[in-house]
């Protein structure tokens, strides 16, 4: 469905009461509306319903999102109740727990499958465009929802991170950058999983480089040696060596310093507590390093 600009849009926009920061603890009724009706157009919205029904309960410890389970003897049954529990819940959470997973059943269902597919990720870029309208900080990728500080940091570091760490061969780097987004997500006390996480994909990422190229590495290689590896074995271009200089230096003192100095080390006997906008750097810094180094690796000969 397209979207339009309509004047009232232009109108708010060019207001003061436009919030000028992302929000992170509501999902407003307008927004859960076009999050709704994006979904009727998906494929088997009724199974989808009937699913999220169950797994919501079983989460939640409730027989029915209703608060009496009801026969479903017509089609429109559960859709009612799950509908009528998205729009009307008072946590900002269970709204977002609706949402992904939703569209996470239509997005394992649409593996290949192309038309729905391609059906699907119009409905995914729509529903992150209305995010973004609405100034609410998460965007939707694949089947995960992620929260975000910067857009442009997000859509050209992170959205491009988590596509290459598709590759089968990076899957070990993939977890442990999607663990990172998911503590990162959940805050609070874990941005210090947040990164180490992001340190353990950094490294697993030029370990897979290494063992892709039979490259002589260690498992227990730290990351300063890991990094040497990659850099004598040309995945940096010989020419380009001098250039990239001071980027070796940020990737030996960026993503391992943090993580050692706030992570690794222990605490000793004052608690650290990692905040969130060092947390945020360190994530979108992972990414793009990742980025650089899987970039690299495909102009290997």
């Amino acid at each position: 469905m397209p979207m339009y600009d309509l004047p009232s849009k232009r109108f708010r926009r060019a207001s003061s009461a436009m919030p000028s920061t992302l929000i992170y603890n509501d999902v407003p009724q307008p927004l859960r509306v076009q999050a709704w009706m994006l979904a009727e157009y998906c494929p088997e919205f009724h199974l989808v319903c009937v699913g999220t029904e169950h797994i919501l309960c079983h989460e939640y410890g409730r027989f029915s999102l209703a608060g009496q389970r009801r026969g479903w003897s017509k089609k429109e049954d559960v859709q009612d109740i799950v509908k009528g529990f998205f729009l009307t819940t008072e946590h900002f959470g269970e709204a977002l727990d609706v949402i992904v997973l939703i569209y996470g059943a239509f997005y394992r269902g649409a593996a290949g499958h192309l038309t729905e597919r391609q059906r699907l990720e119009h409905a995914i870029k729509e529903l992150n465009s209305r995010f973004l309208e609405h100034n609410i900080g998460y965007q939707l990728v694949e089947d995960k929802l992620v929260r975000i500080d910067s857009e442009f940091a997000h859509m050209e570091m992170v959205e491009p991170a988590m596509k290459v760490l598709r590759e089968p061969w990076l899957d070990g780097a993939n977890v442990e950058f999607l663990r990172a987004l998911d503590h990162y997500r959940h805050g609070g006390d874990e941005y210090g999983d947040c990164l180490s996480e992001c340190g353990k994909a950094f490294e697993s990422t030029m370990k897979a480089i290494c063992a892709k190229h039979d490259w002589a590495y260690d498992e227990r290689d730290t990351t300063k040696q890991l990094i040497a590896t990659c850099l004598q074995n040309g995945l940096i271009r010989p020419y380009l060596q001098e250039h990239f200089t001071g980027l070796r230096i940020s990737l030996e003192s960026g993503v391992p310093t943090v993580r050692n100095r706030e992570d690794a080390h222990g605490q000793g006997t004052i608690v650290r507590e990692v905040p969130e906008y060092l947390a945020a750097y360190l994530l979108h810094l992972t990414a793009s390093n990742i980025l650089l180094l899987v970039e690299a690796e495909r102009e290997l000969p």
